[in-house]
């Protein structure tokens, strides 16, 4: 009986840990910075002004930029 479950979780491991040939990595764009996070704020029923963060996927670099104007608001997800 501890043979069987010795072998049992043998097999649950190694099937745990076996390599996918056929999944390939989504290839990376290098030239865009993709929102992450947007802020917006109201100013007294004039206008609508925030900020975005981006990050680059390829290098990693995290830059905060300002907007204004509902029109210009960024979408998380979009590429900028």
């Amino acid at each position: 009986m501890r043979a069987y479950i010795s072998g049992l979780i043998a097999v649950i491991l190694l099937a745990g840990c076996s390599k996918d040939d056929n999944a390939a990595a989504p290839e990376q764009d290098c030239k865009c910075n993709r929102v992450v996070q947007v802020d917006s704020f109201n100013m007294l029923n004039q206008y609508t002004f925030g900020s975005y963060i981006t990050i680059n996927d390829c290098t990693g670099v995290q830059r905060q930029i300002q907007w204004k104007y509902e029109y210009n608001k960024p979408k998380v997800g979009d590429c900028k």
